[in-house]
């Protein structure tokens, strides 16, 4: 390590073996970072300037890392430090952005602290999240110890993506294509509700819709905790890939409560889950469950008999004005658009023959 003079205006340079800090910046967490880079930066270059975050994420990240041999709290409040610096000054466009292949940006753009160092360090994290460390770290390592193809080269993003999931064994695309080359972060709106369906038998079912209006959706692995009356607990876990995903898990022993992402394992994320309220049939015990509730641009209606094709779908504002009938329905979800809807509440109708079964819901804008 060597410290430059006060007219070097970066924190840091990892020059192969000869680090330089700036002038009375001999802090740890500097050291650690530039020092990471001889392996991400130095040992293996990015192929392009849009793929800086495999410099910064990693060393960034590598901070993090330092911390845990003291315990893991200290490494998880570094990541959620880092959450909380892009969620507050991110300035909205991806980590990897393909233009910068031909036309990189100024060094503002391309060096924001927020996205191509913190949100870069957070998807590194919530990957250890998604393949659990054993996997992680060991394609961690065949990436860097790989000679034929990263090992005293250069990688590209997908390159990478590619290398990750074949040591993990599947293809992990998805996730880098959406949280690495996706702008912004998901915006949960989750709710639950719970059922005894005989004695001694119950149902959690939980409904996951994301709301976001400035991304599309980002597909990820949620856990949830569901807490018993009986004092005990369980965790659950599972792959969301598409929006207004509806999850049933069965129980032995009657559910009180149940709380997403309990762990802060995704941290570029804001969330909101609430209970809900499924209306019920006062003859058949049918349930239809609005989602989300309150809805902004589309609302999905669940049954979970199965919609009767010869049944008709009415819905009424609240002065008692028929907005929408549907028939010929078919599976057991629904989803209106809501484009043109008041804001207001509505009534929700299904009429069977001999069935009635209603649900209120709630548009906002």
């Amino acid at each position: 390590f060597a410290t430059a003079n006060d007219e070097f205006v970066w924190g840091g340079m990892e020059n192969q073996t000869l680090t330089t800090l700036c002038y009375g910046c001999w802090n740890e967490s500097l050291m650690v970072h530039e020092f990471a880079h001889q392996w991400f930066g130095d040992m293996i270059s990015p192929g392009t300037w849009a793929d800086l975050w495999l410099n910064e994420g990693f060393a960034t990240w590598s901070e993090a890392l330092w911390l845990e041999p003291y315990n893991y709290t200290n490494y998880k409040n570094r990541v959620l430090n880092y959450a909380g610096t892009y969620l507050s000054q991110n300035p909205g466009w991806a980590i990897y952005n393909e233009s910068w292949i031909e036309n990189p940006p100024s060094n503002n753009v391309m060096f924001n602290y927020a996205i191509t160092y913190a949100k870069s360090a957070c998807v590194l994290h919530q990957l250890r999240y998604l393949l659990g460390d054993e996997v992680y770290f060991e394609a961690i390592k065949s990436y860097a110890e790989d000679t034929a193809n990263f090992k005293f080269k250069t990688a590209v993003t997908d390159d990478f993506a590619t290398k990750i999931g074949e040591v993990a064994g599947e293809d992990l695309h998805w996730y880098f294509d959406a949280w690495v080359k996706q702008p912004n972060h998901p915006v949960y709106f989750n709710e639950f509700y719970f059922t005894e369906e005989q004695p001694g038998s119950w149902q959690a079912h939980f409904l996951t819709n994301q709301v976001q209006s400035n991304a599309p959706f980002f597909p990820m692995d949620l856990t949830v905790m569901v807490a018993f009356y009986d004092g005990t607990d369980t965790l659950v876990r599972v792959r969301n890939m598409e929006n207004n995903e509806h999850f049933v898990f069965e129980f032995d022993r009657e559910p009180g409560m149940l709380y997403f992402d309990p762990n802060q394992d995704i941290v570029l994320k804001q969330a909101t889950t609430l209970l809900s309220v499924p209306q019920f049939n006062t003859f058949t015990g049918e349930r239809l469950l609005a989602f989300p509730n309150p809805a902004k641009e589309q609302v999905s209606f669940f049954s979970e008999v199965g919609f009767d094709p010869d049944a008709k779908f009415i819905c009424y504002d609240a002065t008692g004005n028929q907005v929408l009938q549907l028939t010929h329905l078919s599976g057991n979800k629904l989803m209106i658009n809501l484009d043109g809807w008041k804001p207001g509440i509505y009534e929700a109708v299904l009429m069977g023959k001999n069935t009635k079964t209603t649900c209120r819901f709630i548009v906002v804008k």
